[in-house]
């Protein structure tokens, strides 16, 4: 069972919807767990799926993961945990029980279902929940935009990796890439003091737009699009490494 956050350290950057198409293709020949801990809920809110309950009411130990696992088709390996309103609603108490004993025992439980792969949305800052998930990831992705406010954020994010022995852990993906002087002088800038550690470059693609409005990822709503062509090419870069 691979264990892969995907971290932003601001929001707007498409860490969710990357989160999502991620697991979606890596579901094509694999068994897959998508679990949202971002209190904003993005993943199910993109899949339009309920999700009163989920991981802030299983860390409360109020419910039984059998019932917040939701599969998102039936042609697919594809599950998905959502946050739930707990998260939401008390967002301050999510994070005070985020601890890694109870994501210990989550993540044994999450063992008698022989997911392939799990894959975790975070919240856009470092938080106690990604500080803790960090511990126990196998491989992390970190998802930047070519932009002055999120190519700054993550020249601070570096420090805290080195300092923490990440360093060697993780990737870069460039979202929302685009033909102009800006994203190209910015991307410049990640990709030397990432010390060219790119995984994937995405364009902006209103593909992307389209497949949330119609509560699909990417990778299923438009299969051939740029954006998806790309993010294969990441998907099977990550195979190779487990």
């Amino acid at each position: 069972m691979v264990i892969i956050p995907i971290i932003s350290l601001k929001g707007g950057v498409g860490k969710s919807t990357i989160a999502l198409n991620i697991a979606d293709l890596l579901a094509n020949n694999n068994k897959v767990l998508l679990i949202d801990t971002d209190p904003q809920n993005s993943i199910a809110s993109l899949l339009c799926k309920k999700s009163n309950k989920g991981l802030g009411e299983l860390l409360k130990g109020e419910v039984d993961i059998k019932d917040i696992i939701i599969k998102v088709n039936e042609d697919k390996d594809f599950f998905i945990i959502p946050a739930g309103d707990f998260a939401i609603t008390h967002p301050i108490d999510y994070e005070q029980i985020f601890t890694k004993e109870n994501l210990k025992k989550v993540l044994d439980e999450l063992k008698r279902y022989d997911f392939d792969y799990v894959v975790f949305d975070t919240a856009p800052r470092i938080s106690k929940p990604i500080q803790t998930l960090l511990a126990f990831s196998d491989y992390f992705f970190i998802v930047i935009t070519p932009d002055p406010v999120s190519a700054a954020s993550f020249d601070k994010f570096l420090k805290y990796l080195k300092e923490n022995n990440y360093f060697e852990k993780f990737s870069v993906i460039v979202n929302k890439m685009e033909a102009n002087d800006i994203s190209e002088d910015f991307y410049t800038f990640i990709q030397a003091i990432s010390k060219n550690n790119i995984l994937i470059t995405l364009p902006k693609d209103l593909k992307v737009v389209e497949a949330e409005g119609n509560c699909m990822p990417v990778s299923r709503y438009a299969p051939n699009s740029a954006f998806v062509s790309f993010l294969k090419e990441g998907v099977d870069k990550l195979k190779k490494l487990f």
